[in-house]
């Protein structure tokens, strides 16, 4: 089964806590900066996720991504704000990065993340025996 959610204009109400659960098969939610929201949580089961960060951050937002077996994929653009990933490196997980500087083991951010004013997407991922990608372009 293939779900498909699109949040293409900015939200004027401020979402405390938006959760997603995927089961099996493939979802795709795009516009997730747009959802004004402090908390977004992902679930996902077995499958093929994508998740979008388009839109612009009007505040810090925090997401939760967790995936048991399969592949994530998480997509930023710039313009949304700066980013911060915390991630648990584990036996089965794999974890990839593209336009963010590894840090340390377990965090990384964009470029330029602390001399902006920008508003903060932070990023905590865990995966069980999954494939998380995250692209800042």
């Amino acid at each position: 089964s293939q779900a498909f959610s699109y949040s293409n204009a900015p939200n004027p109400q401020l979402l405390e806590n938006c959760n997603v659960r995927a089961g099996i098969g493939s979802c795709t939610f795009l516009g997730i900066s747009n959802l004004n929201a402090n908390h977004f949580t992902f679930h996902g089961a077995v499958g093929s996720y994508h998740l979008g960060f388009e839109g612009r951050l009007t505040h810090n937002l925090d997401a939760f991504v967790e995936i048991g077996l399969g592949m994530c994929s998480l997509s930023i653009p710039p313009t949304a704000g700066r980013v911060q990933v915390f991630y648990d490196d584990g036996l089965l997980s794999s974890f990839s990065f593209s336009g963010l500087a590894k840090q340390r083991d377990g965090y990384a951010r964009s470029p330029g993340f602390d001399q902006s004013t920008s508003p903060i997407l932070t990023l905590h991922l865990s995966s069980g025996a999954g494939k998380i990608s995250v692209s800042y372009h």
